[in-house]
């Protein structure tokens, strides 16, 4: 499934398997040392889960780069943690961010 923002050419999808590591490098977390711990731990909790666990993955890709990602990850008793997307990005504003809230959740 692929979405596309009516105003901008953003296409906003579930993060397919082969750019897993890429998605997650484009996430806030993996950028600040305070949070780099949590998610390598929530990423190292995934390690032996089936695709379909990491439906909440969403990314925007660019000529098949990805350019930003997001991260709704299922937890235990109907909970999710949000990793959320760099930001910084030069084509990662906060109305792109909007955009992929709005797509994926």
């Amino acid at each position: 499934m692929m979405s596309q923002y009516p105003s901008s050419t953003l296409n906003v999808m579930p993060c397919p398997p082969e750019k897993r590591r890429e998605a997650l490098l484009k996430l806030a977390a993996a950028h600040d040392p305070a949070q780099q711990t949590a998610l390598s731990a929530a990423v190292k909790a995934m390690y032996h889960q089936s695709d379909t666990q990491w439906e909440g993955l969403w990314v925007t890709l660019e000529a098949g780069q990805v350019t930003a990602a997001i991260w709704v990850q299922r937890l235990p008793m109907n909970m999710a943690q949000l990793w959320l997307p760099k930001v910084g990005l030069p084509k990662a504003g906060l109305p792109q961010k909007r955009q992929i809230l709005h797509l994926c959740c």
